[in-house]
């Protein structure tokens, strides 16, 4: 089960199990969809217009020259019909009658080419919430769109692979696969569900992808996780995501000792430990549930809402570290733990760090409405991971 978030620090004695203390237990035969339903992820975009460009009009053929007239005056120069499909052949002049031989008639002007037809105008696109609330809880467009779409034009490509961008990376996913391979949706606790983790497809931070995580009552979320950290006992951890918590969140959440967990760094088996990033009324967090337990609070810092943020974290795993928190390129300052030792952390796991949680997993609070957080373009390495 998810890392659990501990809102009041331990006595200082090492960590026996990182577990939910009550021993609730998830169901297993519940699952998530990763479609976009139209009543939860937004309207979709408006799609544009097809207007069809009319063809050029072709233009008239040059008219033939008057044939010289035997006698008197030449014949006029015919002129070409202009018409959108083309002009006619201007007709020759026909022949003078008796005087001198009169002159060649000029050739007959050919027809103007014909004015092709006014491209077609596409249809209104509907803006892609990016600037606005991405995904309502109860849905709703995002925002209406105001730019014309050019007549046969398709979608945005999707964005280059996260492989290709970070070739070195332990772990990376930008959510532009709708069946989120990577991922397993954690089973709901028993007692029915009380919010969601899918991937969604409007308002996202860049491509056609991100994932939508909500929750709507205390305790147990459904996140996704993907054991993908390769079981690691030592060495440096560098997690970025972009992040966007939706209001009314923090404000939602009650001052004192509450908060979300919002996405864990931890162990692929029991005792299911973890480092836990946790959103507060006023500020934010790194929870360490492992060989000790430890809570670290960074107060007197509001996380923004109703945007995107480059969202960082980095620790060494080891019994003296100083973790980081990063918003926006903005260092919050060190991250020490008061329980451990002074000025430090202990961030090792009983086993090792294996599994990465991603979504609502646990809140301490029973929220008055829906709670919404999105992530997108996810990055874990061993080295530093910057923003764009």
């Amino acid at each position: 089960m998810p890392p659990p978030l501990e809102v009041e620090p331990s006595d200082g004695a090492p960590a026996t199990d990182g577990s939910l203390s009550d021993g609730r237990r998830p169901t297993d035969d519940a699952s998530t969809s990763t479609d976009v339903s139209s009543d939860q992820a937004g309207g979709a975009a408006g799609a544009g217009g097809a207007g069809r460009a009319g063809a050029a009009g072709k233009g008239g053929t040059a008219g033939n020259g008057g044939a010289a007239a035997a006698a008197g005056n030449g014949g006029a120069s015919g002129s070409g019909g202009a018409s959108d499909s083309g002009g006619v052949a201007g007709n020759g002049g026909g022949a003078g009658k008796g005087g001198a031989a009169g002159n060649d008639g000029g050739a007959g002007s050919g027809g103007a080419a014909g004015s092709g037809g006014a491209a077609g105008s596409g249809g209104a696109s509907g803006a892609s919430g990016n600037a606005g609330r991405p995904v309502d809880a109860t849905g709703g467009a995002s925002g209406s769109g105001t730019g014309g779409m050019d007549a046969g034009s398709d979608a945005a490509p999707p964005p280059p692979s996260c492989r290709d961008r970070f070739p070195d990376a332990i772990f990376c996913d930008n959510f532009e696969d709708p069946q989120l391979p990577l991922w397993t949706v954690y089973p709901p606790r028993e007692g029915g569900v009380d919010g969601e983790t899918r991937r969604i497809t409007t308002g996202t931070y860049r491509g056609n992808g991100a994932l939508y995580s909500r929750k709507d009552g205390q305790g147990d979320g459904t996140p996704v996780y993907a054991d993908v950290l390769g079981g690691r006992t030592s060495g440096h951890l560098y997690l970025r995501t972009y992040l966007y918590v939706q209001s009314p969140l923090p404000d939602v959440i009650p001052v004192g000792n509450y908060a979300a967990s919002l996405l864990v760094l931890g162990e692929s088996n029991a005792p299911f430990g973890g480092s836990s990033v946790g959103l507060w009324h006023d500020g934010i967090s790194l929870t360490i549930h492992g060989v000790w337990s430890d809570e670290v609070k960074k107060p007197s810092y509001v996380i923004p809402a109703d945007r995107w943020l480059c969202f960082q974290i980095d620790f060494e795993i080891g019994t003296a570290v100083v973790p980081r928190i990063r918003v926006d390129g903005l260092d919050l300052g060190a991250v020490v733990c008061p329980v451990h030792m002074t000025n430090t952390c202990d961030t090792r796991m009983p086993t090792s760090y294996g599994r990465l949680w991603m979504g609502i997993n646990w809140s301490s609070y029973d929220p008055p409405t829906s709670s919404a957080v999105l992530y997108d373009d996810v990055v874990v390495s061993t080295n530093d991971v910057s923003c764009d």
